[in-house]
This record gives C-alpha cells, structure tokens and sequence, in this order.
C-alpha cells in the first residue's frame, strides 16, 4: 500500500471531500473565448439589414462561388476542395529504372560519415 512518504505520492489527505461530493463542483471552464467558437456563433447569424434572412456563411459562400465563376483560380480551387477534396499527388516509391529501392542501415551510416568527414575538412 502506498506510503506518505514515498517518492511520486501526492500526499493526498483521506476525507478531504465527503463521499459524492465533488473536488470541482463549479465543473471545468466553458471555452467560449476561443477563436473557433466565436467564429462558428458569429456565422450562424444573421447579419443586421440581411433582408433575404442569409447568414454570414451563407453570404460568405455565396461570394467565393460568384468569384470563382468570374475565373479567379484561387477560389475555384478553395471551392472545389470544399466539396470534393484535395486532389491526391502521386508519390513514386521505387529505385532506379523502377527497381526497388535498396539500402541497408550500414550503407546509409557509411555515407552519413562520409558527408560528415566531408563537411568538417
């Protein structure tokens, strides 16, 4: 059983709080002040004068469709990755003339320590 005095005990007092009582009963803080939750609440909202009743994401997507569709390339390509996702970029995993790549630990320490002695003189 755990001792007062052992290293990496906490000294917890028995009884410090009552059975069913909570050590935090105010909870855990809401996190209302980050940047993202303002965000999400303020577009959610309709803007004051907005006579068709459309939120700031509304209206904000409505705009990057109207400039995409005038030919601005950088909105086109938001847009579309917005609702189709980024277009995956091919990697080529081989070696020369599409062989294998070949390379132990050994072969890579050696040229590491080569490049090394290089560098130094």
């Amino acid at each position: 059983m755990a001792n007062d005095k052992q290293p990496g005990y906490k000294n917890l007092k028995r009884g410090r709080w009552k059975k069913g009582e909570s050590g935090n009963p105010n909870g855990r803080p809401k996190k209302d002040i980050c940047l993202t939750s303002l965000l999400k609440k303020l577009l959610d909202e309709v803007p004051e004068g907005e006579k068709g009743g459309r939120t700031w994401a509304q209206l904000i997507a409505l705009v990057l469709v109207r400039g995409a569709l005038k030919g601005d390339r950088f909105l086109i390509e938001m847009v579309l990755e917005r609702v189709d996702g980024k277009v995956p970029q091919p990697l080529q995993h081989s070696g020369p003339n599409e062989g294998p790549i070949e390379m132990s630990l050994i072969d890579a320490l050696h040229k590491k320590a080569k490049e090394h002695k290089e560098a130094k003189g």
